[in-house]
């Protein structure tokens, strides 16, 4: 699954519509116009998220809003192991708001924290 927010989202449909059946790129259009999916790129399992957790795998993962850059909000993740160990992964990041700082630096503080900014946190 490719898990996303729902401007993301729209942005992929927009930008690379061949990925997203149903978007109405030439893609779906030849599929219906010839009957078979030879052309098809992927098959991706497109599951949009907002703040709330979710879980895979024995795992709780909480999304958290965070700047690429300019305005676009990305996601990091504050991800729970069944024993409550916490791992926060943050990639790509420019700006982490001042809310999204202070619960990744709640209790229990996470135990490992995977961080590739683009300039100054």
């Amino acid at each position: 699954p490719v898990y996303l927010s729902a401007s993301t989202y729209d942005d992929v449909r927009a930008r690379f519509s061949y990925l997203v059946p149903g978007s109405g790129s030439s893609m779906d259009k030849e599929r219906t116009t010839h009957g078979s999916a030879a052309r098809t790129v992927s098959r991706l399992d497109w599951r949009v998220i907002g703040e709330e957790p979710f879980s895979m795998f024995g795992l709780t993962f909480r999304a958290l809003p965070v700047l690429h850059g300019g305005e676009y909000v990305c996601f990091g993740f504050d991800i729970t192991g069944p024993g409550g160990g916490r791992v926060v992964y943050l990639s790509d990041v420019k700006h982490v708001p001042e809310d999204v700082m202070a619960s990744i630096l709640a209790e229990p503080r996470p135990d490992l924290l995977v961080l590739d900014a683009l300039s100054d946190i």
